[in-house]
């Protein structure tokens, strides 16, 4: 595939996506749906509302966000969006309520993206193995994205040529299976290969059975490591169904929804729901770790609160930071600053005057001259000869009442009795 086939634009309209988040075994699993406004269902009873609006995804400038799928990212559990012009955000619920955002907002993933997708119909969801988030429709678009960086990647075309109208992986020990359906033949098929042997780069399809039913374009699937869910759209209905992963047929029908056009399944195995309340976005981490010299390593950590809770006074407000056991304690200054030892932290945000947040806040916390090769020998930055191995990092981080929390991932490199370096995984 080449970039030619970006320049359709993706359908106007309400698209609606569905997200079940596992609850427990059967089938009792929350799906949050995005029809112009945010909705919660129960899978065992689609057709009733547990929550009915939670509000429209916009940008925090307040310009809406066309998406054209959805997913969870597995490392974090964060809520993922791809808009019409292949631009990749995280999603976020703004709980607390701060009244300086919306109440369901997107934050952009990497640079700016603005490349229109060929397509009116789209398949998105997270390879478990990678956390990279696939794109495909129904006019042979296929893409991946690094769902830390956003960056693009475009693989060969989806072939034969068909109506690809909803993609899912399905976790496996061996390696994850990407499914999809296609609603010319109705058939349930693969892309790629069992486990990812070969890599849904290819572009190559290969059948798995029919469907058995009639559906249209306006259907998606989504899956868990024991379930293969599926929202298909028969004579302008859509209905909640599981499939046989081996055969494609329809094995349980699970109920109807009402008043909606168009569905994109996205699956939390997790069963941690979209509640961003207590997820840091954009976490960026590095360290150095001075293996002739104790006592002379140092970090570098920054993100972003997902909301602050209205009327909080920065001055006296105290910061913990919990990093793989590294913790430090704040006292924040009117201006949001604060040293303490060698360490230091500050926050980036408007100001009002009364002492609260006028803005959506970031921080960066700094850790200088100490010794951090114990806590981190447990993620894997040890004393060794690696290159870029990849890693990750646990970070919690207690501020203005409210206890956030992120895996950060990681490239580490080190020579042994000399350095280690680690940098956040923002490449791909």
């Amino acid at each position: 595939m080449n970039y030619s086939q970006f320049t359709q634009s993706a359908s106007k309209g309400i698209i609606v996506f569905f997200l079940l988040a596992t609850c427990a075994a059967g089938y009792s699993d929350k799906i949050y749906v995005v029809a112009g406004a945010l909705k919660c269902f129960e899978s065992s009873n689609p057709g009733k509302a547990i929550y009915s609006d939670l509000g429209a995804f916009d940008r925090v400038s307040g310009d809406r966000v066309n998406l054209v799928g959805i997913t969870f990212r597995p490392g974090d559990h964060a809520l993922l969006g791809v808009d019409t012009k292949g631009q990749l955000y995280n999603l976020a619920i703004n709980q607390p309520f701060f009244e300086g955002l919306p109440a369901t907002y997107a934050i952009p993933v990497g640079p700016a993206v603005s490349l229109p997708m060929a397509g009116s119909s789209f398949g998105v969801d997270a390879n478990p193995d990678t956390s990279d988030v696939r794109t495909v429709s129904d006019q042979e678009l296929n893409i991946e994205q690094n769902a830390y960086s956003g960056f693009m990647t475009a693989g060969a075309s989806i072939n034969p040529p068909g109506n690809i109208v909803g993609i899912a992986y399905m976790p496996s020990p061996g390696g994850a299976t990407l499914y999809g359906i296609d609603s010319d033949s109705n058939m349930l098929v693969k892309i790629g290969g069992d486990n990812g042997t070969p890599s849904a780069d290819t572009g190559t399809v290969t059948p798995v059975g029919p469907v058995g039913l009639d559906f249209d374009e306006f259907s998606s699937i989504g899956a868990t490591s024991q379930t293969l869910y599926a929202l298909l759209r028969v004579n302008g209905v859509q209905g909640l169904y599981t499939l046989n992963p081996a055969t494609g047929a329809v094995e349980n029908s699970l109920g109807s929804l009402t008043g909606f056009t168009r569905g994109e399944i996205a699956v939390d195995a997790s069963g941690n729901g979209i509640d961003s309340s207590q997820r840091l976005f954009d976490a960026k981490l590095s360290a150095k770790l001075n293996f002739k010299k104790p006592g002379s390593d140092t970090i570098n950590f920054s993100a972003t609160l997902p909301a602050v809770p209205e009327n909080v006074v920065i001055e006296g407000s105290v910061v913990n930071l919990n990093l793989e056991g590294i913790t430090r304690t704040f006292t924040l200054d009117r201006s949001g600053k604060a040293k303490s030892g060698n360490d230091a932290i500050k926050i980036k945000a408007k100001v009002s005057k009364d002492g609260s947040f006028a803005s959506a806040v970031s921080f960066s916390i700094s850790l200088k001259r100490g010794d951090f090769e114990p806590q981190l020998a447990l993620p894997g930055l040890i004393n060794e000869n690696v290159k870029n191995q990849p890693s990750a990092v646990d970070v919690s981080v207690t501020m203005f009442g409210q206890e956030y929390k992120s895996t950060v991932p990681l490239f580490y490199t080190a020579k042994l009795g000399k350095t280690g370096k680690a940098k956040s995984r923002f490449t791909p």
